[in-house]
């Protein structure tokens, strides 16, 4: 697990890179870390994204002071993914998250995963 956000803060730290492909949803790297002002909504949408893209969108993201809207709808990141979104998240400019049909819950052998989903709520409100 702490190989992926270090590669997720290695790609932060990329200056170059454009884009990066995971898990075959694109991420627009220079949108994500808010490298081009006039992008205020950013959709990401149907992707196929799961919690190791959810990884790389919170370090992206997480100096971005452009971006107003984030659309993650329909994907699979689960709790936790969302959560290591939304703990990146610039509240002062952010005003949209949309995270529906995304929070699913995480089975562990068979059981239901409640702690991941309760954890993201907290962090929800405290935002």
């Amino acid at each position: 697990m702490r190989q992926v956000y270090a590669l997720a803060e290695a790609t932060h730290n990329n200056q170059a890179l454009q884009t990066i492909v995971l898990e075959g949803g694109v991420l627009p790297v220079h949108q994500l870390k808010g490298l081009n002002a006039k992008t205020k909504m950013l959709d990401l949408s149907r992707q196929n994204l799961t919690f190791v893209s959810s990884v790389f969108i919170g370090a992206l993201i997480r100096e971005n002071a452009t971006i107003t809207e984030l659309n993650l709808n329909s994907n699979d990141t689960g709790p936790d993914g969302m959560i290591a979104v939304v703990n990146q998240l610039n509240a002062t400019t952010l005003k949209t998250l949309d995270i529906g049909n995304n929070v699913r819950p995480i089975e562990t052998k068979g059981a239901v995963t409640q702690d991941a989903i309760k954890r993201l709520e907290e962090q929800l409100a405290q935002q």
